[in-house]
């Protein structure tokens, strides 16, 4: 029997039986109760409900912080490559000498990129510490 139970029993006989039988009035006495009281067995299944729906919702809380953890390392996974990957084609851009096109747009993505990258790393990059120097001054 657990603890909150045992207060629970407890209270009820003191609360319920006690002074019907003058418990309070003998020097010490030995309370023996055997049998099944409805009230105090619906407070004892609604104490073990409430503690069913804490566990439950403890466990739910858990549940969502480590699933939000592991969508917040993908998402800057995914970024962490997407970034990559377009600094990759610049460089790729700038030695084909097709750069000039589309070096606005480029700096656009990039921010973007970096945004998304900042917020599901809880980092606060900068274009200038992300971006090669080389490519830097083109954008």
């Amino acid at each position: 029997m657990k603890t909150k139970e045992r207060i629970k029993i407890e209270q009820h006989l003191l609360n319920e039986f006690a002074q019907k039988v003058g418990f309070y009035n003998k020097d010490s006495s030995l309370f023996i109760y055997v049998g099944v009281e409805s009230e105090l067995h619906k407070e004892l299944s609604l104490l073990h409900l409430d503690n069913m729906l804490k566990y439950l919702v403890g466990k739910e809380k858990e549940t969502e912080k480590i699933v939000k953890e592991v969508i917040d390392v993908s998402l800057t996974n995914y970024y962490f490559e997407q970034l990559g990957d377009e600094i990759r084609s610049l460089r790729g851009e700038l030695k084909s000498g097709q750069f000039h096109k589309r070096h606005s747009n480029a700096k656009l993505k990039m921010n973007e990129l970096l945004d998304a990258y900042n917020l599901h790393s809880n980092q606060k990059l900068t274009l200038q510490e992300v971006v090669p120097a080389e490519l830097l001054e083109l954008l």
